[in-house]
């Protein structure tokens, strides 16, 4: 099997162009302010915040407050039976354990770098160890996700956080 790559949108490309050229900015292991306040927490217990509130979401409005802006409006425009399988769609491809074992702030952008367990792609019946990439940005005096992209071996490609959401599914890896 070969490792496939998840889909990048421009905005995410760019982010993780400009994350990739911080040579002065070094990742340091995960924050933890313990705050239950939005304002006050690190990108990293947000992007916990978020996959708790993910798991126990019956509702995709649920998860919004929790990602950026540009998220939130792109499902705005969506019909209510949309935003309800997308909330399906994320429940299924689901996430076994993570952990955060990197992050990474320049100013209002955060990058988080994640290892999973059982993270499925429920398309091509693949469950394998994962690492993700998630971009949060601070909106509003908080942290939100705005991109979460998860690489694992396999030998489908299919776009898994909230940037994706918006896009149709790639079936087969580009050639």
């Amino acid at each position: 099997m070969r490792p496939f790559f998840v889909a990048i949108t421009t905005a995410a490309a760019l982010a993780l162009g400009a994350f990739g050229s911080l040579a002065g900015c070094a990742a340091h292991l995960p924050t933890r302010t313990g705050s239950a306040v939005a304002t006050l927490q690190s990108p990293t217990e947000r992007y916990e915040a978020f996959r708790t509130t993910l798991d126990k979401a019956e509702a995709l409005e649920e998860l919004l407050p929790l990602t950026s802006s540009a998220v939130r409006d792109e499902m705005a425009k969506r019909p209510p039976a949309y935003r309800q399988a997308m909330l399906a769609e994320l429940k299924t491809r689901g996430l076994g354990q993570y952990r955060v074992i990197a992050e990474r702030v320049d100013g209002d952008v955060a990058w988080l770098t994640v290892e999973g367990t059982n993270l499925v792609d429920p398309e091509h019946d693949v469950r394998s160890h994962a690492r993700g990439s998630v971009v949060l940005l601070r909106q509003e005096g908080a942290w939100r996700v705005d991109d979460e992209v998860w690489t694992l071996e396999g030998d489908s490609q299919g776009e898994l956080g909230p940037q994706g959401w918006s896009k149709p599914q790639q079936t087969s890896p580009p050639r």
